[in-house]
């Protein structure tokens, strides 16, 4: 993974987090990795991005994906990449298991 400076700046502000997708490995999650805002909004808008580049949904499905839909927990401290990790998952049954990022939410 490799972040520009600005989203470097970004990612490590009190708004924004590192995202990652949930993949086969680390190696091919963390080239998934990007900065998305720290709020259920933004986790449930990136989650209907990842939802609609799969091809595999209706508009409808996609829509449904809402951010009363998301939710947070801590996960765990992962060493190797010096993240406090969180798993973000949602009652929508398309994506129950939207990804991991490396700080809770702020709503």
């Amino acid at each position: 993974m490799k972040l520009s400076a600005a989203d470097q700046r970004d990612a490590d502000g009190p708004n924004h987090m590192l995202f990652r997708e949930q993949r086969g490995g680390l190696v091919e999650s963390m080239e998934t990795v990007v900065v998305i805002g720290r709020t259920r909004k933004a986790v449930a808008a990136w989650a209907r991005v990842l939802l609609r580049e799969s091809n595999l949904f209706s508009r409808e499905d996609v829509q449904a994906m809402t951010p009363e839909r998301v939710k947070c927990e801590f996960y765990s401290r992962d060493e190797r990449i010096g993240w406090d990790t969180y798993l973000l998952t949602s009652d929508f049954e398309h994506l129950p298991v939207i990804g991991y990022c490396n700080k809770p939410l702020v709503d």
